[in-house]
């Protein structure tokens, strides 16, 4: 499954801050409905992420009735991303 996101960079703070950007409700539902042939535990999938050309594995995770993609550190750093900037990227899951 791949998808195209396009959303807003938040910040969540738990334990430590850590960086998301939610998947629209659409593409939610459809994740729903194969999550269970792709989920290795507590609702994560694996996936791989594209942000400018630039390749990344991570892991989408449910919340709020959505998913989020976390971005870490270094792809924030790398593509002088911030909280509140806009941000596409591809999403490939199933790989």
């Amino acid at each position: 499954m791949e998808f195209e996101v396009a959303g807003e960079v938040f910040e969540w703070r738990g334990p430590a801050p850590f960086y998301f950007v939610a998947i629209p409700a659409d593409y939610a539902r459809e994740i729903d409905e194969v999550k269970q042939e792709l989920t290795y535990g507590w609702g994560m999938i694996t996936c791989k992420i594209m942000v400018e050309g630039r390749e990344y594995k991570t892991a989408i995770t449910p919340k709020d009735g959505t998913y989020y993609i976390p971005l870490k550190d270094e792809i924030r750093r790398r593509h002088g991303l911030a909280v509140g900037d806009q941000v596409e990227l591809q999403l490939l899951l199933g790989f």
